[in-house]
């Protein structure tokens, strides 16, 4: 069963994405764990996007708050 592009974007998932959740899983995943998979994967809550710009930041140091 091949998911709908109009799915991918309501969970906010790209069809890479989706793919690796495909390959991860061993099947299709079904209408919870695609809502799911897109919460968590989210930049809300992963910061899948902003994570690698943050590395570029100092993490220690005397004017670093952690």
């Amino acid at each position: 069963m091949a998911v709908e592009q109009e799915a991918l974007d309501a969970v906010a998932l790209s069809r890479e994405e989706y793919d690796l959740l495909v390959a991860r899983l061993g099947r299709e995943p079904n209408e919870v764990e695609l809502g799911m998979f897109g919460s968590l994967w989210s930049e809300h809550c992963g910061y899948k996007n902003s994570r690698p710009l943050l590395r570029r930041f100092p993490s220690g140091g005397d004017r670093v708050l952690t």
